[in-house]
């Protein structure tokens, strides 16, 4: 995989009071919500320089672009 930089990671927590996507951009020490719903998937494509995090909801698939922002 292949990700903007070496300190980005993304974890997807289910089950949990906060069930939701998170990015780090700088190696774990602090992490954002992403993903503006609770998720049921998570898949990440890192091909090419486009890459993205697509996050299956029981409404629509929801995706954030490698490093980007929410589409």
């Amino acid at each position: 995989m292949s990700f903007p930089t070496p300190t980005t990671g993304y974890v997807s927590a289910g089950g949990f009071a906060d069930d939701a996507v998170y990015r780090t951009t700088d190696g774990g020490r602090t992490w954002a919500q992403v993903s503006p719903v609770p998720p049921q998937g998570t898949a990440v494509d890192a091909s090419g320089a486009g890459g993205a995090v697509y996050v299956s909801t029981a409404q629509a698939v929801w995706r954030n672009r490698l490093g980007g922002a929410g589409a």
